[in-house]
C-alpha cells in the first residue's frame, strides 16, 4: 500500500466511516449468507463474493481426496454459496463466472468436508453449489443444523452430520463420532434430488418438511459410524437422551428411490410418517418403538424395532414383501404387500375394524424367521388374509375375536299387575298376596291351568360394535396354537385348513330371553269359602325354575375349508354355541334351529383330541372323522356327512339331543359306553312349539360297538340298508 493510501485510511474521517460502516454491517447485513456467517477457521479456506453469493476457495486436499475445512460458524442463505473445486476458471450456476481455486494446486478435491468447531448451529437456506469437479461433501456440525430450502448442486453426495469427524493415518476417512446434536428439516424442506446420495448422520432428527432424494440414508443415535465398512457402534452420548430419534411432523416426511434408516439408541422410538420409494425398497430399524404411517415401497418394505406401532387409516405397503419384526407389534391400519408377508414379534396385535394385514401370496406370523412361536396373537375384529398363497401362524395363544360385550341378564318389566294387590283363583275366590314380586308378572295367573307363576323376565344381548374377526387365506391355511380361540369369528381357506396344538376352542354367542318361574303345590282344599284362604296354609312354594328362548341375532363362529379340515390337538377340542342360562335350573330350552354352522369342509373333515366336545353344527361334503383319547361329548348338535362318518372314542361316547347323518355311520368306543339320548331333564322346543328328539340317520350302514354299554333312548331312528 502507498504511504498516501496509508495516511487516507488514518485519518479521522476515514476512521469514522470504517466504524459506521462496520456498524451498519452488523445491524444491517450486507447479505444473508455473510450475516449468516461462513467464517473459516483457518487461513487454508478463504471466502470471498462473487456478487451477493459466498464462494469458498476449499482447503488443499490430502493425498485421499479430502478437502478438509473448519469453519467457526458455517450458513448459507436463499441466494446459497458455492464450494470452489475448480482447477481452473469455471462459470457456475449460482454465482456466474469465477476463478481457479488456486489451493488445489490442479487437483480437485473428491470430499470436501466443512466441520464447525465454533458453538452454533448451522443454517442452510439455500443451495450449496460445488463448482468445478463434482464431489461430495459433508457438513459436520456437533451443535446441529438446520435444512430450510437447502438442496446442492454439481455433487455426487451430500451429508449432514452432528458428529465429528476422524481419520486415518493415510488421511482418509475412517470414521464419525456421534455425541449430540439434532439435524431440523424446516417447512420449505431439502432437495437433494440432483446428489447421488443423501446421508443424515445425527443424535436425532426432526422433520417439518420433505427430504427428496434418489438414495435416502439416516442413522440416528449416539454411535461411532466406520466408513471402513459401514457399521454403526453405539457409544455414550452428551446429555439426555432425546425423547425421539426422528420425529416427522404433519408437513414432514421422506421421498427418494431408496430410503434407509436406522435409530440405534436404546429405548429411543421413532415417528415415521409420509415415506415413499419411487424406485426401490425402504428399511427402517430403531432400537424403541416406531410409529408408521403412510409408507409406501416402490419394492419392498423392511421394518425392525422393539416396538411397532401403526394407527387406524393409515396404509403401510409394499409392491413386493413386507418384513414387520419387534418384540410388540400392534396394527390398527392397513398393512397391504404385493407379494408375501412376515410379521415376526412376541405379541403381535391386529385390532380394530380398519385393522388389515393383507399378501397377494404367502404370508407367516411368528415369533422369528427359525419359525419358533410367538407369545400372544391377537387378531380383533380385524382381518389377516392371503389372496393367492398359503397363511402360516405360529403362536402359544391365538384369539381370533369380535369385539363386543355381553349384556347379560337385562331386567324386562312385567306386562300384567294383579287387582287390588289380591290373586284371583278358581271361582271368584281371592287371598292376599304374601310377596311383592307376585304383584306383577308376565302372563295371567290361574293355579288350576298351570302351577307355575313366571315372576322375572331376562334378555342376554349382545352389542355388537365391530364386525368379526377374520382369518381367511386364498390357498392352505396353517395354524399351530397351543391356545387356539376363535370366538363369535371366522377362519377360511381356500384349499386345506390345518390346525394344530393343545386346547382350541370355537365358541359362538345366542342372544336369548330367560324367564324365571315359581312352582306350587296346591295340595289342600279351601272349605271356607266365605271368610278367605290363607295362601301360606294351602299353597307350598315348590322352587324356581328356568326356561331359554333363543332371541335372534345370534354371532355364529365359522372354520370353513374349501379342501380339508384338520383339528389335531393334544388335550381338547370344544364347539359350542353358548347360552347364557343356569344349567343346574334349566327346565326348558326353546332353539332357533337354524342349521348354521361352526364347521365346515367342502372335503374330508378330521377332528382328533383327547377330549372332544361339540354343541354346535358340523357339516362336511365327504367323510367326518372325530377322534378322541378320552371321550366325545356332543350335544344340541347336527352333524352332518355326505359321506361316512366315524366317531370313535377310547372311553365314553355321549351324544345328547343331537343329530347326525352320514352315508356309513360308526360309533366305536374301545372300553367305554355309547349313550344316546333325548335329554328328559329339559325339555327342547323348536321355535314353532314342536318338541325336538334326537336322532340318527343312516343312508347306508350303521355300526354301534361299545366296550361297556350302549344306549339309545328317545331318539328317531331311521335305519335304511343292511344296519347292524
Amino acid at each position: 500500500m502507498k504511504e498516501q493510501d496509508k495516511d487516507k485510511f488514518s485519518s479521522p474521517m476515514a476512521k469514522g466511516t470504517c466504524y459506521f460502516l462496520i456498524y451498519l454491517t452488523g445491524i444491517y447485513p450486507i447479505n444473508s449468507a455473510v450475516a449468516g456467517g461462513i467464517t473459516p477457521d483457518n487461513p487454508q479456506t478463504q471466502v470471498h463474493n462473487n456478487g451477493n453469493v459466498p464462494v469458498v476457495n476449499i482447503a488443499t486436499p490430502n493425498n485421499a481426496g479430502i478437502s478438509h475445512n473448519t469453519y467457526k460458524e458455517f450458513n448459507t442463505g436463499t441466494q446459497g454459496a458455492v464450494l470452489n473445486n475448480a482447477a481452473q476458471a469455471v462459470k457456475s450456476q449460482l454465482a456466474g463466472q469465477i476463478n481457479a481455486n488456486a489451493n488445489l494446486h490442479g487437483k480437485a478435491a473428491e470430499l470436501i468436508i466443512n466441520e464447525v468447531t465454533g458453538s452454533s448451529r448451522s443454517e442452510l437456506l439455500g443451495q450449496l453449489e460445488v463448482a468445478g469437479q463434482k464431489a461430495n461433501v459433508m457438513i459436520a456440525n456437533p451443535n446441529g443444523i438446520t435444512c430450510d430450502g437447502c438442496g446442492f448442486i454439481n455433487t455426487a453426495g451430500a451429508v449432514l452430520t452432528t458428529g465429528k469427524p476422524q481419520f486415518d493415518k493415510q488421511g482418509a476417512l475412517e470414521a464419525l463420532s456421534v455425541t449430540k446434536g439434532q439435524i431440523t428439516i424446516g417447512g420449505k424442506g431439502l432437495n437433494g434430488q440432483s446428489t447421488d446420495y443423501v446421508d443424515i448422520i445425527s443424535r436425532a432428527t426432526e422433520l417439518n418438511g420433505k427430504i427428496q432424494a434418489n438414495n435416502l440414508a439416516l442413522t440416528q443415535g449416539a454411535n461411532q459410524i466406520s466408513f471402513k465398512d459401514g457399521t454403526a457402534k453405539t457409544i455414550a452420548g452428551e446429555g439426555s437422551r432425546p425423547q425421539l430419534a426422528v420425529d416427522t411432523k404433519a408437513l414432514g416426511g421422506m421421498y427418494a428411490n431408496k430410503i434407509r434408516l436406522i435409530a440405534t439408541e436404546n429405548g429411543v422410538g421413532v415417528n415415521l410418517k409420509n415415506i415413499t420409494s419411487n424406485q426401490r425398497d425402504i428399511t427402517l430399524s430403531a432400537n424403541g418403538k416406531m410409529e408408521l404411517g403412510n409408507i409406501k415401497a416402490k419394492t419392498d418394505l423392511n421394518v425392525g424395532a422393539k416396538e411397532i406401532n401403526i394407527e387406524p387409516n393409515i396404509p403401510v405397503q409394499a409392491e413386493r414383501n413386507i418384513i414387520l419384526a419387534g418384540n410388540k407389534i400392534t396394527n390398527k391400519g392397513n398393512v397391504i404387500a404385493g407379494q408375501d408377508m412376515r410379521v415376526y414379534g412376541d405379541t403381535i396385535n391386529n385390532i380394530g375394524t380398519k385393522a388389515l394385514l393383507q399378501s397377494n401370496n404367502n404370508m407367516w406370523i411368528q415369533k422369528n424367521v427359525e419359525g419358533d412361536k410367538s407369545k400372544y396373537i391377537e387378531n380383533k375384529s380385524a382381518v389377516i388374509k392371503t389372496n393367492k398363497g398359503d397363511l402360516i401362524i405360529r403362536t402359544e395363544k391365538l384369539a381370533n375375536i369380535q369385539d363386543f360385550s355381553l349384556n347379560n341378564d337385562m331386567k324386562v318389566e312385567a306386562t300384567s299387575t294383579s287387582k287390588n294387590n289380591r290373586l284371583d283363583i278358581h271361582h271368584g275366590i281371592k287371598f292376599p298376596m304374601k310377596k311383592f314380586e307376585y304383584s306383577k308378572w308376565f302372563n295371567t295367573m290361574d293355579f288350576y291351568q298351570n302351577n307355575a307363576v313366571n315372576v322375572k323376565r331376562y334378555l342376554t344381548q349382545h352389542n355388537i360394535n365391530s364386525t368379526k374377526a377374520s382369518i381367511s387365506s386364498g390357498n392352505n391355511l396353517y395354524i399351530n396354537a397351543t391356545n387356539l380361540n376363535n370366538i363369535n369369528s371366522d377362519m377360511r381357506s381356500k384349499k386345506d385348513l390345518i390346525l394344530t396344538g393343545r386346547d382350541l376352542n370355537v365358541i359362538s354367542t345366542q342372544n336369548g330371553e330367560k324367564n324365571i318361574f315359581h312352582t306350587f303345590d296346591y295340595s289342600i282344599p279351601c272349605l271356607n269359602f266365605f271368610g278367605g284362604c290363607n295362601a301360606d296354609h294351602y299353597f307350598f312354594n315348590l322352587g324356581e325354575v328356568h326356561s331359554w328362548k333363543d332371541v335372534n341375532p345370534h354371532i355364529n363362529s365359522l372354520l370353513l375349508s374349501e379342501g380339508n379340515l384338520i383339528a389335531d390337538f393334544s388335550n381338547n377340542i370344544t364347539i359350542e354355541k353358548k347360552r347364557h342360562y343356569n344349567a343346574e335350573k334349566i327346565g326348558e330350552i326353546t332353539i332357533d334351529n337354524d342349521n348354521s354352522e361352526s364347521l365346515v369342509s367342502i372335503k374330508n373333515m378330521v377332528l382328533f383330541s383327547n377330549s372332544i366336545t361339540n354343541k354346535s353344527n358340523i357339516r362336511s361334503n365327504k367323510d367326518i372323522s372325530i377322534i378322541g383319547n378320552d371321550y366325545v361329548n356332543i350335544n344340541q348338535s347336527k352333524i352332518l356327512a355326505n359321506k361316512d362318518l366315524s366317531i370313535n372314542a377310547a372311553n365314553n361316547i355321549e351324544i345328547v339331543q343331537s343329530d347326525i347323518k352320514g352315508k356309513d355311520i360308526s360309533l366305536l368306543s374301545k372300553e367305554g359306553s355309547i349313550n344316546i339320548l333325548t335329554d328328559n331333564r329339559i325339555g327342547y322346543f323348536l321355535l314353532n312349539g314342536i318338541r325336538w328328539l334326537g336322532g340318527i340317520e343312516a343312508t347306508n350302514d350303521l355300526i354301534i360297538s361299545a366296550g361297556n354299554n350302549a344306549k339309545l333312548s328317545n331318539l328317531r331312528f331311521k335305519p335304511q340298508n343292511g344296519n347292524k
